[in-house]
């Protein structure tokens, strides 16, 4: 097939490389002359196990620029984030128009990115419609297919995961079903499109209302004195129980976000009420600090925090969404004095200190933001050394089995003095 992967980005380049080492000829599409550019010359740069060696195999196949040009599939795989907490759509929408005057009678139009239900007809089909005459699923067809990729993993998931091929047409689900069959290993699932739609926004609801629990559960285990940590490890030995980890916030382009897709313009309590628990947590996780610093007659104006981690999850170099930079937005209305400490991450709302020994030099607080591999092995008795007197600790990951010894320890869902 000739097909056109419009957005380039963490998943659209990767699915375009993909499609190309399968045989098909990829025109890879983005708006950024940077990224483009980067592309052609070879100077772009993944950090995920297997992408050197894909992006090499796909190159024969592979054209980049910034316009579209006609093709059998075009594949939009472009951003969808919130706006004041509602969807934006809007890059899908330009997508769509950009693609509008190209598409001909039997093509085919996969939507990858993640948006509210009905979208895929309501965003992309009826633009394409207005401005062609044409019918979708009579003259071209849509469909929609959502990634489900793990950042750290992203291209064994992309080809061994079960994959939903949602259409509302037979002819739909088979032009998609055969694109994708030339590279995925894993299940291809039928479905319409609203309920491929509402399939991939559940998935990464249903962690979120999970981490929500988790989150709670802290928060009594707080008020009752216990430790959240032996609760769950305990209830989790049932069968049919797997409570997630609570902590200092959910980030990533997913779990947050994604709820607030599915209920837009829906009546849905228990999704709202979960998503306020899991944004409250960085005040909560700054009240620990607050209590701590008091406890050592110390005030947080003034003070100098470090935050352990700027990635949204435990080693990989992504902060989009990251609990950290709620972290770093109170602590500095608290006229707090913030640094940030992070071994893999280089671009983040706030400057980023790769050397994790001058980053706590005169610190009077570390918050654990991150659960990095890397911060289990700190030689905290270093640490204290080069810190203020009767130094702190928050541990918002729950990554430490205990507090260090010197320090003024507190945890999320732990009571420890």
């Amino acid at each position: 097939m000739k097909v056109c992967v419009i957005g380039l980005g963490y998943i659209g380049f990767p699915t375009a490389c993909l499609m190309a080492k399968a045989g098909h000829n990829v025109t890879g599409v983005d708006i950024s002359e940077e990224r483009v550019n980067s592309i052609n010359n070879g100077s772009f740069k993944l950090n995920e196990p297997g992408f050197e060696e894909l992006f090499t195999s796909a190159k024969k196949n592979l054209v980049v620029k910034k316009s579209p040009e006609k093709a059998d599939v075009f594949v939009i795989c472009v951003p969808t984030p919130l706006k004041n907490k509602a969807p934006d759509n809007s890059y899908v929408e330009s997508a769509a128009n950009a693609i509008a005057p190209l598409v001909e009678k039997g093509n085919l139009v996969i939507l990858e990115s993640t948006v509210m239900p009905k979208a895929t007809h309501e965003s992309i089909g009826k633009i394409i419609e207005n401005k062609t005459n044409m019918k979708a699923d009579a003259d071209f067809y849509l469909a929609h297919c959502p990634e489900r990729a793990f950042p750290g993993n992203l291209i064994f998931e992309l080809v061994n995961n079960d994959r939903i091929i949602g259409s509302d047409t037979e002819k739909g689900k088979e032009l998609t079903k055969e694109l994708y069959a030339s590279f995925c290993k894993g299940g291809l699932l039928l479905a319409g499109t609203v309920t491929a739609e509402v399939a991939k926004l559940s998935e990464n609801t249903f962690r979120s209302v999970n981490i929500a629990f988790a989150n709670e559960l802290a928060l009594l285990s707080e008020n009752l004195g216990i430790n959240v940590k032996d609760v769950i490890s305990l209830a989790n030995k049932h069968p049919r129980v797997n409570i997630h980890a609570p902590g200092a916030g959910v980030g990533g382009h997913c779990i947050p976000v994604d709820p607030y897709f599915l209920i837009h313009g829906q009546n849905a309590p228990l999704v709202k009420t979960a998503l306020e628990i899991n944004e409250s947590m960085p005040e909560h996780t700054i009240h620990l600090l607050k209590n701590a610093l008091h406890s050592a007659g110390k005030s947080i104006e003034g003070a100098k925090v470090v935050l352990l981690g700027a990635a949204y999850k435990p080693d990989v170099d992504d902060a989009r969404e990251s609990p950290a930079e709620k972290l770093a937005e109170i602590l500095i209305s608290n006229k707090a004095n913030v640094v940030v400490h992070d071994p893999l991450v280089k671009r983040f709302a706030y400057p980023v200190v790769s050397d994790i020994g001058s980053a706590v030099e005169g610190a009077d607080a570390i918050i654990i933001s991150t659960a990095h591999s890397a911060y289990k092995s700190v030689d905290w008795k270093n640490m204290k050394e080069k810190m203020n007197t009767k130094p702190v600790i928050v541990d918002g990951r729950n990554l430490l089995s205990s507090a260090p010894p010197g320090f003024i320890y507190k945890s999320i869902g732990n009571p420890v003095k």
